[in-house]
């Protein structure tokens, strides 16, 4: 149920309900003892570095996508706490049987102090930034300060000797002692203020990323209040705090994949208003010329005549001085939904190529049907009833000229532009001899006495 509901929005009440109740259940229990295990943490930091490396990944891409600055500084804040987390695993001698990785001794302390700090400070710095960073620089930038602040603790041990006490590992007094825990508690409440108040829009990576800063306080509240690990209670938060990372993680995969739906929706959005013409609807030139080679090879290969068909608007122009440009737009649009329905039929491909002008891809056909498609189409545009004084051929309508040819493309010597050329000469034949009318030919009907006609 939580699942079908989170994807659009985060029920932030609601966990924090759950969150507080499984807080005070864990207190209840605090301090009845439980078997140690000391593999329990390493397998939990793991947990917690694979949820943030795929959340920090995730908020990266989304905020290549949509260009959010919040995203991009939220992963980055993902990436510190992944970071940090794996310095701790290396450094548990139970994981890895190493010892202290950085060779020094009460180094758990402080790197855990630097783990419940750095997402909230990592965040906070880079909203806080005039810019973002490059990805390449955001990494570099929290690996640096990763690695830097891990190695302050032996530099300022002189100032709080407590830095370098030998620690085992798996208690927590030490971390009371040095009073980091009420600074990490104090840091996290600031910046979860802060970043609150700072992030815009609160999407559902915000949301999960807020209330994770949440959970770090009550974590540092946990510390303070119970002292003590290893018990029911612990084991109950901690185990809590893993299934509500790895609850997060889903409801984040679950919204990504509707991110990339909107991705793919606006791709192809932005894919056909490319390839469509936006005065008339039918496909551009682009369009036209990008598929028209498939087109041919496909007849080709099947040897069906093809017929290509070129369209020309009557004194187009001196429509568009007499009545003005919009009138004329508006006179394209029309015969472009004319063609449409006209023309746009099994398989044929309609497109305008610029201006008054026009063209037909016609897989599959003879000469014979592709003279009543020219007919067809050029009584369609005239039934328009489009005023046009100046076109006295139409009688003073607007009326079209059209020139089409019909070729063998396993057998012709011609390629598409040679037959786009003289279906093009048939146009101009069209016009020359009377306009409002279609010339229809196969490619061996060219005869050097229409060449002289043109």
């Amino acid at each position: 149920m939580f699942l079908k509901l989170a994807p659009k929005r985060l029920h932030t009440p609601l966990l924090i309900f759950f969150t507080l109740a499984v807080f005070i259940l864990a207190g209840s229990y605090r301090s009845e003892s439980a078997p140690v295990n000391f593999y329990f943490m390493p397998v939990f930091l793991a947990v917690c570095v694979l949820c943030d490396i795929i959340i920090t990944t995730i908020a990266f891409s989304h905020s290549r996508a949509f260009n959010n600055r919040q995203t991009y500084a939220i992963g980055g804040a993902y990436l510190a706490s992944a970071i940090l987390a794996a310095f701790i695993i290396a450094d548990y001698p139970t994981a890895l049987a190493v010892g202290a990785t950085f060779n020094y001794d009460s180094n758990s302390i402080w790197l855990w102090f630097l783990l419940e700090i750095s997402a909230p400070i990592c965040a906070a710095i880079l909203i806080s930034l005039p810019q973002s960073l490059s990805l390449r620089r955001t990494v570099a930038f929290v690996l640096l300060g990763c690695l830097l602040a891990s190695f302050i603790g032996p530099l300022v041990s002189r100032f709080i000797p407590l830095l370098t006490e030998k620690c085992n590992h798996y208690h927590c007094e030490l971390t009371i002692r040095s009073g980091l825990v009420y600074i990490s508690g104090l840091v996290n409440f600031l910046c979860l203020a802060f970043l609150w108040f700072k992030l815009k829009n609160k999407g559902l990576i915000e949301q999960c990323f807020l209330f994770t800063l949440f959970l770090l306080v009550l974590d540092d509240a946990f510390s303070l209040s119970w002292q003590a690990r290893y018990t029911v209670g612990w084991y109950t938060w901690k185990i809590m705090i893993m299934l509500l990372k790895l609850a997060m993680l889903m409801i984040v995969l679950l919204r990504m994949m509707d991110d990339y739906k909107l991705i793919d929706e606006n791709n192809r959005r932005h894919y056909r208003q490319s390839i469509t013409d936006d005065l008339t609807g039918l496909h551009n030139r682009r369009y036209f010329a990008q598929n028209t080679p498939a087109l041919w090879e496909e007849n080709k290969a099947t040897g069906q005549h093809i017929g290509l068909i070129m369209l020309d608007v009557d004194k187009f122009k001196k429509y568009n001085d007499h009545y003005g440009h919009l009138a004329g737009d508006r006179c394209l649009a029309k015969i472009g939904h004319a063609l449409d329905l006209s023309g746009n039929l099994d398989g044929n491909l309609v497109a305008r190529l610029g201006g008054e002008e026009f063209a037909m891809f016609i897989p599959s056909t003879d000469k014979q049907q592709l003279a009543r498609l020219c007919e067809r189409v050029r009584l369609a545009i005239s039934e328009l009833k489009i005023p046009h004084v100046g076109n006295p051929e139409g009688d003073h309508f607007v009326s079209m000229s059209i020139g089409a040819v019909l070729v063998d493309p396993s057998q012709t010597a011609l390629d598409i532009s040679g037959t786009m050329n003289l279906a093009d000469k048939m146009l101009y034949l069209a016009k020359k001899q009377g306009r409002n009318q279609s010339k229809t030919i196969s490619e061996g009907e060219f005869t050097p006495q229409m060449s002289e006609q043109l």
